[in-house]
């Protein structure tokens, strides 16, 4: 996948609920480094404002960008049905690194508890600590395990450091 030069790619969404939401659309392309863009300015902004803010904190524009299809992963999801990209800084200068993960279960009938595990030693990152970074809340981690809930055709993000 190349990267895009000027302007960062955006998807455009027309919603038809309940089948396809702005939510919907997210837990796809935020898997492959694409934006939704807002059609107006109402509920869509809401949803996407959030997602940009924690983008720009994490300063994606910098960060290596890693898709879930690379192999070997720096990060591998169970089950089968979910999938996890990431973009990293990675360590430099004694600093530890870290990762911003998007986590997409890509189900579409079943909430479920999934396991992210992450490759430590190559992400650079110790000791591990996730949390959700659109809403703070920690998330159970423990050795490179990241344990997450998803709902149908939804994506997470999970800041770790």
């Amino acid at each position: 996948m190349g990267r895009n030069f000027g302007l960062p790619a955006e998807f455009l969404v027309k919603e038809q609920p309940p089948q396809w939401t702005i939510e919907t659309a997210l837990a796809l392309t935020m898997l492959h480094d694409v934006r939704v863009r807002p059609g107006n300015v109402g509920a869509a902004l809401e949803k996407m404002a959030p997602i940009w803010e924690a983008m720009t904190r994490f300063d994606v524009s910098r960060a290596e960008w890693h898709p879930y299809w690379e192999t070997p992963p720096l990060a591998s999801a169970e089950p089968e049905t979910v999938k996890a990209s990431l973009y990293l800084h990675p360590a430099t200068n004694g600093r530890t690194g870290k990762a911003l993960l998007v986590v997409s279960n890509l189900s579409q009938e079943h909430s479920l508890s999934a396991q992210v595990s992450l490759d430590l030693d190559r992400l650079g990152i110790r000791p591990a600590r996730a949390r959700d970074a659109l809403t703070g809340e920690s998330l159970s981690s423990e050795g490179g395990r990241i344990l997450i809930s998803l709902e149908p055709l939804r994506m997470r993000l999970v800041w770790v450091e």
